[in-house]
């Protein structure tokens, strides 16, 4: 394990409610959310909502954070859905991936190291 990847484990979770970035309030969120959804291949998610996915990729300890920048560069995360019903995939969706071009980010249960949801409403 690196020394980034101590660092990425060791900083603290802060539990929000379920947003979107940049949604201008709720009703537009589950829009987007719904939407955002349709580059999943048809695949079945759960309804559990992800805020963070920590997980394994490469010998790399990568974060994925709904509102942050994606580890590799791929553009700020909008939203996590998983794990698939088909696959046992979790689906990163950032705006270069999934939201409006290419398919969103594939992170396999097995790289998963943590999975944190959104809090309850």
């Amino acid at each position: 394990m690196t020394h980034n990847d101590q660092y990425l484990l060791s900083k603290p979770f802060t539990p929000r409610p379920f947003f979107i970035p940049g949604a201008p309030d709720q009703e537009a969120a589950e829009i987007i959310y719904a939407g955002a959804a349709k580059s999943l291949h048809g695949e079945t998610v759960p309804a559990a909502r992800i805020q963070r996915l920590d997980y394994t990729h490469e010998r790399r300890t990568l974060r994925a954070e709904v509102g942050q920048p994606e580890a590799r560069g791929e553009g700020i995360v909008m939203a996590i859905y998983g794990p698939s019903s088909l696959r046992n995939l979790y689906y990163v969706v950032t705006l270069n991936r999934g939201m409006y071009a290419a398919d969103p980010i594939m992170v396999g249960l097995d790289e998963v190291n943590r999975v944190h949801a959104f809090l309850d409403e």
